[in-house]
């Protein structure tokens, strides 16, 4: 791809352009001076940060490439805003993905249409329904289990627990819960009640995994390039599991598909430890923070007390510490199975592709790698679409992230129908169960040396 000379502002056609470097760029990284980055185009817009419709999630743009974000959540109209405020050129800009195919934009247009004419609006009632049943279903099984002492009831807390994340947090972090601004803040911040961090998740998910989705590049990349093609949820950041080809491989992964199972148990202790360190250290693996207020990490600390407060002290001051200890780990493994088993059967499995940097421009078009990086299982079930709330849809959540996950299965067939015309692969599992067979041998052939993947 030819990258922009790194020249002195010029005049083109009568108007002058000036360029940036990204190290002038990033330092605009806060809601009270926001610059963003899309297709190597510079803008300024710290005055339309108030009007933004989704809210201060613009904050995630703020002094970063935002193409892929502006492409995704934006209808086409956005342009027309964005041009008001350009300031100039990215020095020497290039872009790991490519956004101008005819694929997506023939996708995009059908499905933009198709939620315009069916008025498909984020203000779903049968989603504000489902939370309140959520809420009520997570306070009965509280009560059973740390109020009355039913281990088997910690069980049912911990997959209501992680429903609230799954079916609230999820869309509220998206800016998909809600039109109304304050209510999907809401509903985001029900990351943080639940014991986990809004900030961070929105870096990892939001600016991480969703725009380089099962991408793994080197930590050395060419300062004048960002952002880093870099998917943490395909990279664990732990020596002892390798989820992409592109991991180094060691011995001890030929039993991964063993241990996983029991590393599983101890992941929800992991997050809440490493979100104090990522908030602490204003970055999450490879993934630099933009601004973030000293009042949100003690919010953290805060959130973070609460939730010991109502999840472990409660249990150990009713029942003492062997009968309390007991049901808060088997409260916490719970959360942990369900949250890992929902996420990692829509990209960890044998049909995902694994991008990497020697890949051809042209086989680097954004959209058909949302959908070659993820599977969608059991789209037909109404239990799997509610249970996970609508991560079976994988692919068309990916493709549209700003869609209320209520709304996934009216859009999907326009997402199918389009794959088919354009010869993308679409794979969807005839049902959970499968998707986690494949997760399984997936880990297992990544692991084996005779067996491992090589990058698609």
């Amino acid at each position: 791809m030819p990258a922009t000379p790194l020249i002195p502002p010029h005049v083109d056609g009568g108007v002058s352009v000036k360029y940036y470097t990204w190290t002038e760029i990033t330092k605009h990284n806060a809601l009270h001076d926001c610059w963003i980055v899309v297709e190597g185009k510079v803008y300024d817009v710290t005055q339309w940060v108030p009007k933004h419709p989704g809210g201060d999630l613009i904050r995630l743009a703020a002094g970063r490439e935002a193409t892929a974000l502006v492409y995704s959540y934006h209808p086409p109209t956005v342009f027309k805003v964005l041009c008001k405020y350009y300031i100039g050129e990215v020095c020497n800009y290039e872009n790991f993905y490519n956004f101008k195919s005819l694929f997506y934009s023939t996708m995009k247009a059908r499905v933009d249409a198709h939620v315009k004419a069916h008025q498909l609006t984020r203000n779903a009632w049968p989603l504000y329904a489902k939370s309140a049943m959520l809420l009520v279903l997570w306070a009965v099984s509280y009560y059973l289990s740390f109020v009355r002492g039913h281990v088997l009831a910690s069980v049912l807390l911990g997959f209501f627990h992680a429903q609230l994340g799954i079916n609230i947090m999820h869309d509220g972090n998206h800016g998909a819960y809600s039109n109304n601004k304050t209510i999907c803040s809401l509903a985001g911040m029900m990351m943080d009640l639940i014991g986990s961090s809004r900030v961070v998740w929105w870096h990892q998910h939001n600016v991480g995994h969703h725009p380089n989705s099962n991408n793994h590049q080197s930590k050395k990349t060419p300062p004048q390039l960002d952002p880093l093609a870099f998917d943490p949820d395909a990279n664990a950041g732990n020596p002892f599991v390798r989820l992409n080809p592109s991991q180094l491989l060691r011995w001890i992964h030929q039993y991964q598909h063993i241990y996983m199972w029991f590393l599983i148990m101890f992941i929800n202790f992991k997050w809440f430890v490493n979100d104090i360190r990522a908030m602490a250290r204003r970055r999450y693996m490879d993934i630099e923070f933009g601004e973030t207020k000293r009042s949100e990490f003690y919010s953290l600390l805060l959130t973070k007390s609460i939730f010991l407060l109502y999840s472990l002290a409660v249990p150990l001051y009713l029942h003492g510490a062997r009968h309390g200890i007991l049901l808060f780990v088997t409260f916490m493994v719970a959360t942990g199975y369900v949250f890992v088993l929902m996420f990692g059967v829509n990209h960890l499995t044998e049909e995902c592709t694994f991008p990497e940097g020697t890949l051809p421009y042209d086989k680097r078009d954004w959209a058909v790698l949302q959908v070659l990086t993820a599977s969608n299982f059991a789209t037909h079930s109404k239990f799997w679409t509610w249970v996970s709330g609508g991560l079976n849809f994988q692919i068309e959540h990916h493709l549209f992230p700003g869609v209320n996950h209520t709304h996934l299965p009216a859009i999907s067939p326009i997402v199918v129908q389009t794959c088919k015309e354009f010869g993308v692969k679409y794979h969807c599992f005839p049902s959970f169960w499968s998707a986690l067979y494949s997760y399984y041998v997936h880990l297992k052939e990544l692991g084996n040396p005779t067996l491992s993947k090589k990058l698609k």
